[in-house]
């Protein structure tokens, strides 16, 4: 039995239990992937089956809530894509309080915050060693001008910080 064969016979077996377990799949969804049985070049083919196969698999993913809290501060097109599989985007909030869980320096010698909540941001320019955040303190992130954000201090001081992760 050939590779395509074998790939070929996988594919269908894999449309056939989705097909099963989620008879609210498309039709048109299903050719589509069928489609990619009938191009040549293995390259191609093996792309389209990705391309069929991933956009099967958000159909069937269940309808997900956005927590703006989670979302806060993520690049545009990533909440976008999150929010795809989501029955509705989140309204976006415009700042956040959380506690530093660890401070660390970059090479370049800006600071990297890890918060409780498992954000990481890092400072967009290094400022120097005035700041003296501690592991422990609340800190307030805000939404500022043309898609900026600020991290400010218990002692009123900030600076601008991007989200890492």
């Amino acid at each position: 039995m050939s590779a395509r064969s074998r790939v070929s016979r996988l594919c269908c077996a894999a449309i056939g239990i989705a097909a099963a377990a989620a008879p609210c799949f498309a039709a048109d969804a299903i050719s589509a992937l069928l489609a990619c049985r009938k191009i040549e070049a293995s390259a191609a083919r093996l792309a389209c089956f990705d391309r069929e196969s991933a956009a099967l698999a958000i159909r069937s993913r269940p309808a997900e809530s956005l927590n703006p809290r989670e979302t806060f501060g993520l690049a545009p097109a990533a909440v976008a894509t999150r929010a795809e599989a989501a029955a509705h985007a989140p309204k976006p909030i415009d700042s956040m309080a959380a506690r530093i869980s660890s401070v660390t320096k970059a090479a370049d010698g800006r600071e990297i915050f890890a918060l409780d909540n498992h954000q990481v941001w890092v400072q967009m320019l290094a400022d120097g060693n005035w700041l003296d955040v501690k592991a422990g303190e609340q800190v307030k992130i805000a939404r500022g001008w043309l898609g900026s954000y600020s991290l400010s201090l218990p002692s009123h001081r900030g600076f601008k910080v991007t989200r890492v992760r």
